[in-house]
């Protein structure tokens, strides 16, 4: 059987090698210009019962019952089919590019190419155990580099003499029953597009498909990027129907390194800025168990549905304990990373599919994925985030916590939630299941490594009126969480030799758990602390208590607005000083976090009556309302006169500052996010859509991750990227997250407003 599906597999390979070459631009110009019922019923032809819906592997797991009846005989390949072909679906092959896209790729490259991507996408059914496993013990098959049918998929055993091949470096081995399912799921791709090739040049003789002479089909245009920008879940959906691409180790450092300028200024502004602090302590309040109802419909014992409860022990430990972890993490995971492309860029010339890497770069891989992995696996610690996911305010109605336990629950201690109410729609439940798998450490790759964070994307995407499910804390951490996973995406493509790693982590698995808990010893003891120090903390907080608290930003100076601001700032300083010491004395605080917490912090000065203004005729257009206005308008002259005079006395290039000429919209978002003058109170808001304009009117690329963070960078890949989040269901940037984009900017980009003028 295996020998005849190879057989099938080179054959219609060789058909498809030959018609692409010859006729690719008739067939993209006929399926172009077929109307979707057209393109349906061809599809209908080619594949009889293809699966309607896209995602079909999902849509039928999420339907089977929990006792399913016995599959009748005859009947199994079809019942499994979607599972063993997901992306074979009309809602998705319908489209103009996935046909095309399957077509140019799999006619170019052999089929060995694919090997590891077909696998990749049964794992799901595997994993949920729906596919079963065939078990053929000592013996393996063998894929890459094999050319005929006689060898591909050829099957050895551990036992007979291969010396050659079971030395070789960078074979990878698969099992039998994997590589069966690899030859049934290659066999019946290759039948079906050599049947939609011939369905499509239909009034073309046979023997025209096969010309003497023939050329190669043109490679596949590179990815482009409408206006810019790059919707990340849209590029990983496209790329199912292409050969795998290269491994892009500049854009896991960059993300890294973003993600720990993200995390960074988040642990900064909370220092800072009380309100972003309150802010933050209030979004994290709304994730906690205690914000659940139990089995009895009854508020936990402790929830007094007040202000004071966001200022609890409970709420403060989390908050601390994970913006101080995710500072942690990401720095050693920068290292890692870093490290993996210093050793890259140096031997990356010398780099043959048939020799294994120096020891130090093989090293350096296996770190970086196992860290990786150990990250994500710390982020969704104990269930925490799952926690947080359950009892946020959108969905929490849906679920109740066990009405008995102990009040302070340990984190390996947490309380079962419960499934309250199960009258869901297909796609609202389709968004809980697979938001229970993002949360799910062991089920977090079973789409593959992108898979779950772009179908709930997608399915957001689809489904518009989902998108309020999500609250903007659970969308942050789906973003982070998303960030990870493109970072591992990257690193497995660099293949063969990452396909080594499960192997060598068998091996060496006590090793690289001692080398991980090194790295991260002081990140484990952040929840270490006894929950009564954390609950001494709150005391500190009480200015926050009051209902009516407010961080009075957007008030216009006055000398009550500047003692509130002063008050507020030398309470948060007062706790911070607190939370540090503790977290020095039980050697919790990670070197990176502890440099954070050396900044120096911008604070309010005390209040000085401003210079009245002298009485001079003026008309009254031009009359300036307000002396700080007056100063704003002198500080403006000023820097315009520097610019000038920096442009008149040499080169932009001899100029240490950088500067831009923007558009009238840009310009206007700089004002608010830039803006350095002690009156905030007249700032407008800034739309999001405006914001994205604005980045891009400065040269930068946008790309939207995973989740709602947005990556922005130079078009120069050497260039640090910046991290940001979109206002989730708003579109708007609240004050208290304009400012804090600002701070960021100027912090990662060095921005200033005095940097833009008005392009003429």
């Amino acid at each position: 059987m295996a020998l005849r599906r190879a057989e099938n597999i080179f054959e219609k390979w060789d058909h498809l090698f030959n018609i692409v070459g010859q006729h690719e631009e008739i067939i993209k110009k006929r399926w172009s210009n077929k109307s979707k019922p057209k393109r349906k019923a061809l599809l209908l032809k080619a594949w009889p019962n293809m699966s309607a819906m896209h995602c079909p592997d999902v849509t039928r797991w999420i339907s089977k019952s929990p006792d399913p009846t016995p599959i009748p005989e005859g009947r199994y390949d079809k019942f499994l089919e979607p599972f063993l072909w997901p992306y074979i679906n009309l809602e998705d092959m319908c489209k103009a590019d996935s046909l095309l896209s399957m077509l140019n790729s799999r006619a170019r490259c052999a089929p060995d190419t694919f090997v590891s991507a077909d696998l990749l996408s049964i794992n799901f059914g595997i994993r949920v155990g729906i596919i079963p496993q065939v078990d053929l013990q000592r013996h393996f098959m063998i894929f890459r580099g094999r050319d005929r049918p006689e060898t591909y998929g050829q099957l050895y055993s551990w036992d007979d003499n291969h010396d050659d091949i079971k030395s070789e470096p960078t074979r990878f081995f698969y099992t039998p029953g994997d590589g069966l399912y690899i030859l049934h799921i290659q066999s019946r791709i290759y039948e079906f597009l050599f049947g939609c090739c011939t369905l499509i040049l239909h009034d073309m003789p046979p023997e025209m498909f096969f010309p003497a002479s023939h050329t190669s089909p043109p490679n596949t245009p590179a990815r482009t990027k409408s206006e810019g920008t790059e919707i990340l879940s849209d590029t990983e959906f496209k790329e199912r129907y292409k050969e795998q691409g290269d491994a892009d180790f500049g854009r896991v450092v960059t993300l890294v390194k973003a993600e720990l300028s993200r995390a960074e200024d988040h642990l900064l502004a909370l220092r800072e800025d009380p309100g972003y602090f309150v802010a933050s302590m209030k979004d994290r309040y709304e994730h906690m168990h205690e914000r659940l109802l139990d089995n009895n419909d009854e508020p936990h014992p402790t929830s007094l549905n007040g202000q004071a409860d966001v200022f609890s022990g409970e709420v403060i430990r989390f908050q601390v304990a994970e913006a101080v972890e995710h500072v942690g993490l990401m720095n050693i995971l920068f290292k890692k990373v870093s490290r993996l492309r210093e050793l890259i860029g140096a031997d990356r010339p010398a780099f043959s599919p048939e020799r294994d890497l120096p020891s130090k770069l093989t090293d350096a891989l296996f770190d970086a994925n196992h860290f990786i992995l150990r990250s994500m696996r710390s982020f969704l610690k104990n269930d925490i985030f799952r926690l947080g996911v359950y009892c946020s305010p959108p969905i929490r109605g849906q679920f109740r916590r066990p009405s008995v336990g102990n009040l302070y629950r340990t984190l390996e201690n947490l309380p079962v939630i419960q499934w309250y109410n199960s009258d869901f729609t297909e796609a609202k439940e389709t968004l809980l299941k697979l938001l229970d798998m993002v949360t799910n450490g062991a089920m977090l790759t079973v789409m593959g490594y992108r898979g779950i964070v772009t179908e709930i994307d997608l399915l957001i995407k689809r489904n518009s009126e989902l998108k309020h499910l999500i609250s903007p804390w659970v969308a942050e951490k789906i973003s982070t969480i998303g960030v990870l996973l493109e970072c591992l995406h990257q690193i497995r493509l660099f293949e063969p030799w990452i396909l080594g790693y499960e192997m060598q982590y068998f091996h060496h698995k006590d090793e690289r758990e001692q080398i991980w808990q090194d790295a991260h010893r002081s990140c484990t003891r952040l929840f270490s602390n006894e929950l009564q120090f954390w609950h001494g903390l709150s005391p500190l907080l009480d200015n926050f208590k009051d209902e009516a608290f407010d961080y009075p930003t957007q008030k216009p100076p006055s000398e009550k607005v500047t003692v509130a601001k002063r008050l507020a700032e030398d309470t948060l300083g007062t706790f911070w000083k607190a939370v540090v010491r503790s977290l020095k004395n039980n050697n919790a605080l990670p070197s990176r976090p502890a440099f954070v917490f050396c900044l120096d912090l911008q604070r309010t000065p005390a209040w000085t009556e401003p210079p009245k203004a002298t009485k001079k005729g003026k008309k009254k257009a031009d009359k300036i309302e307000d002396a700080f206005d007056k100063l704003i308008i002198e500080v403006r002259k000023e820097n315009e006169m520097v610019v000038k005079e920096r442009k008149n006395n040499g080169s932009a290039e001899d100029s240490p500052f950088e500067s831009f000429q923007v558009d009238k919209r840009t310009l206007k978002v700089f004002d608010v996010l830039l803006f350095d003058g002690p009156d905030r109170s007249r700032l407008g808001e800034v739309s999001w859509a405006d914001f994205v304009h604005a980045m891009m009117d400065t040269g930068l690329d946008a790309t939207k991750m995973f989740g709602y963070v947005w990556l922005f960078r130079p078009s120069d890949l050497e260039s640090d990227g910046i991290l940001l989040m979109e206002p989730y269901n708003t579109g708007k940037l609240t004050h208290v997250m304009a400012r804090h984009y600002g701070r960021r900017l100027r912090a990662v980009s060095g921005w200033k407003r005095d940097m833009f003028t008005l392009a003429s």
